[in-house]
C-alpha cells in the first residue's frame, strides 16, 4: 500500500480530532466573552474560573462524542490496511504460478493471516487514541484557565498606561482593555490549539500532526506486519523499498535498493537475468524514529521475486531530493498557518468581536494568497482539505469575504502614502557594500519568519507593533526603519539596490508583486526630487506604496503618517492635550 492510502484510510480519524480541537476552541472563546461587561476585571476572572467546571462538562461531553466513531474507524482502517497488503502479496503469488514462475504455498488462509497481524496494532492504536483524548480534556482545562490569567493581567496592564482617566472614561477604558486582552489570548489560542500529545522534551503536538503521524504510522506498520507474516509463511525473504522526490534525510540513501529481511547479504537475479545486488535491511536507518519505515515515513516495501521481478524504484539526486523535502515543510507550515488563521476568524465570530474579525479576515486572505503562490511557484499541489476548520462554516466564510473587500486597504489614518511606480529617469542612490556585506545580509533577512528587518528599543516598540498590521491586497509588506533616500537594515543603512535583492531571495514574495514599505519617509520626495520608494520600484519593476512622512504604529496594527503623534488626534483632543501639556 502506498502513503496517499494510508493517508486516506486515516483521513476519517483525523479529520474527527481537528474538529474535536477547532469545537473545544470555540466553547473556550465563548466562554472567556462572558460577562464581558464587568469592568472589574477581578470580578470577572472569578466568575470564568468558578465556570471552569462546566467548561469541562462540556468537553467531556465533545470528546465522548467523537469517540465511538474514532474507535470504529480506526480499527476498520487497520483491518483493510492488513487484508488489503495480504491481498497483494497472494495475487502476485497466483500470478507467478499461473505463469511457471514460482509455486509459492501456505497453509494459513490469507484472512487470518491478516487478521492476527492487525489485532496488536489495533489494541495498541485504541489505547493511544484514548491517551489523546486525555491530554486533549486535560489541556483543555488547562488552556482555559491560562487564557483567564492572560486576560487579566494583560486588561490590568493596560489599564494601568491609562491612569489619567477617571469617572466615566475609565470604565470605557476598562471595557476597552478587557476586549483587547481577550483579542491576544484568542489570537494565541488559535495558534497553538490544544495539544493531544506531550513527548518526553516537553513538545506539544497538535491533534492533527499526533494522530495523523500515529495512524499513517500504525497502518503503515500494520500493511508491512501482514506482508511479513505472509511472507515468511510463503519463505520470501527479499524486498524492494520505493522512492519518491523529498524523502528525509535518513531515508533517502536507502530509496530504490533491494534488501533481505533475514539478515542475508550477495547477489539475485531480476525478471531479465540481470544481476542485482542485496544487503540487510538491519544495515539501513531501519528502527531509528526518523529513518526507514520510522514515525510518519512514507516509504513502502514491496516482496521482491528472485528472477521474476524487476527493479522499479531508484534513487532521486540528492540535492534535489534535499530541496523538495524543504518544499514540503515549508507547504504543511503555510498550510497550519491558514488553519490558525480560519480558527481564529472562527473564535472572534463566536464572540462578536466585528473590528478584530474584519482584521483577521484580511490574514487569513494574506495566508491563503500566499499558499496558492508557493504552490504555483513549486509546482506542488494545494490540498484545501489540510486546511479545513470545525466552525468555520459557509456563514462565517462569506463574512470573512466581506470583510476582507470591506477593509482591502488596511486601518490607516491620514493620507500620507506616496505611489512610486517605474521611471527611466531616476539616477541609483548607492550605499557601497563589498559583495560578501550584501550576501550576508540577503542571508539574514532570508531567516527572517517575515519581512520585518528591525528590533525594538526602550524607547521604540515598533518591531512588534508592526507585526499587527493587516495586510494589504495585492502588496507584500516590508518593515523596516527608513529614510528619504535610504533605508535601515537592523540599524545598518542600506539602498533600494540590496533591499531589491533581498526581496528576490526571499520565499514568500513572488516577482510582480507590488510592495507596501512600513519606513519612516521613504516616500518623502521634498529633499532631492527623489525618493527611497521611487528607487525601488526601479529596481523591482513594480509600484511601490511609502509614508512621505514619519509612520507612527499603534500596539494594535493601526497606523498614520504625520509630523508628530497630534496629527492622528481629532482638533479637540488636540486642543485638550495642548493645554495639558
Amino acid at each position: 500500500m502506498t502513503r496517499s492510502q494510508f493517508d486516506s484510510l486515516s483521513a476519517g480519524v483525523v479529520r474527527s480530532y481537528m474538529d474535536m480541537e477547532d469545537e473545544i476552541l470555540k466553547e473556550i472563546a465563548a466562554q472567556l466573552v462572558r460577562d464581558g461587561d464587568i469592568s472589574d476585571t477581578s470580578k470577572w476572572r472569578m466568575r470564568q474560573l468558578a465556570r471552569a467546571g462546566r467548561l469541562d462538562k462540556h468537553v467531556t461531553s465533545v470528546i465522548r462524542s467523537y469517540t465511538g466513531f474514532n474507535t470504529s474507524e480506526m480499527q476498520s482502517a487497520i483491518e483493510s490496511a492488513a487484508l488489503t497488503e495480504t491481498q497483494y502479496l497472494d495475487d502476485a503469488v497466483r500470478d507467478l504460478a499461473a505463469k511457471g514462475i514460482h509455486n509459492f504455498t501456505s497453509d494459513v488462509p490469507a484472512e487470518d493471516s491478516a487478521m492476527n497481524a492487525a489485532k496488536a496494532f489495533q489494541d495498541q492504536a485504541k489505547n493511544d487514541l484514548n491517551m489523546v483524548n486525555t491530554v486533549m480534556r486535560y489541556k483543555a482545562g488547562s488552556s482555559f484557565v491560562r487564557a483567564v490569567g492572560e486576560v487579566y493581567d494583560e486588561a490590568n496592564r493596560q489599564q494601568a498606561l491609562n491612569v489619567m482617566n477617571s469617572g466615566a472614561a475609565s470604565v470605557v477604558m476598562g471595557q476597552r482593555s478587557l476586549q483587547e486582552a481577550t483579542r491576544k489570548t484568542i489570537h494565541r489560542l488559535a495558534q497553538q490549539g490544544i495539544p493531544a500529545f506531550v513527548d518526553k522534551r516537553g513538545h506539544e503536538w497538535s491533534p492533527e500532526s499526533y494522530v495523523m503521524m500515529d495512524m499513517r504510522s500504525t497502518l503503515a506498520n500494520t500493511a508491512r506486519a501482514a506482508q511479513n507474516t505472509r511472507c515468511d509463511q510463503y519463505g520470501i525473504f527479499l524486498i524492494q523499498v520505493d522512492s519518491h522526490m523529498g524523502a528525509r534525510p535518513l531515508c533517502a540513501p536507502f530509496q530504490g535498493r533491494i534488501f533481505s529481511r533475514n539478515g542475508t547479504r550477495g547477489v539475485t537475479a531480476d525478471g531479465s537475468g540481470g544481476k542485482i545486488e542485496y544487503t540487510p535491511l538491519s544495515e539501513t536507518s531501519y528502527g531509528e524514529p526518523a529513518g526507514l519505515f520510522g514515525v510518519n515515513c512514507g516509504h513502502v516495501q514491496y516482496p521482491f521475486f528472485p528472477g521474476a521481478s524487476f527493479q522499479s524504484y531508484f534513487p532521486y539526486p540528492e540535492e534535489e531530493n534535499a530541496e523538495r523535502y524543504k518544499q514540503f515543510q515549508t507547504q504543511r507550515r503555510l498550510e497550519r498557518n491558514i488553519r490558525a488563521a480560519k480558527r481564529e476568524c472562527m473564535m472572534l465570530n463566536e464572540t462578536g468581536d466585528k473590528e478584530e474579525f474584519a482584521k483577521a479576515s484580511l490574514r487569513l486572505k494574506n495566508q491563503r494568497a500566499k499558499y496558492r503562490e508557493y504552490c504555483k511557484k513549486t509546482g506542488l499541489a494545494e490540498h484545501n482539505d489540510r486546511t479545513q476548520v470545525y466552525g468555520f462554516d459557509r456563514s462565517v466564510s462569506g463574512k470573512t469575504v466581506w470583510a476582507q473587500r470591506k477593509n482591502s486597504g488596511g486601518n490607516i489614518s491620514g493620507n500620507g502614502l506616496t505611489k512610486s511606480s517605474k521611471s527611466d529617469n531616476i539616477k541609483p542612490y548607492e550605499i557601497k557594500k563589498t559583495r560578501a556585506e550584501r550576501k550576508a545580509i540577503i542571508e539574514k533577512a532570508k531567516a527572517q519568519e517575515r519581512p520585518i528587518f528591525a528590533e525594538d528599543t526602550d524607547e521604540n516598540k515598533f518591531a512588534s507593533y508592526v507585526r499587527n498590521v493587516p495586510p494589504k491586497e495585492g502588496y507584500y509588506d516590508v518593515a523596516l526603519h527608513g529614510a528619504p533616500t535610504y533605508a535601515e537594515f537592523f540599524g545598518e543603512p542600506i539602498d533600494a539596490y540590496t533591499l531589491a535583492n533581498i526581496l528576490r531571495n526571499r520565499e514568500d514574495y513572488t516577482a510582480g508583486t507590488k510592495v507596501r514599505l512600513l519606513s519612516c519617509s521613504t516616500g518623502d520626495t521634498s529633499e532631492t526630487g527623489n525618493c527611497f520608494a521611487q528607487l525601488l520600484a526601479n529596481e523591482l519593476g513594480v509600484e511601490v506604496e511609502a509614508p512621505n512622512k514619519t509612520l507612527f504604529v499603534n500596539s494594535d496594527g493601526t497606523f498614520f503618517v504625520g509630523d508628530n503623534l497630534l496629527d492622528n488626534f481629532s482638533s479637540e483632543l488636540k486642543h485638550f492635550w495642548s493645554r495639558k501639556n
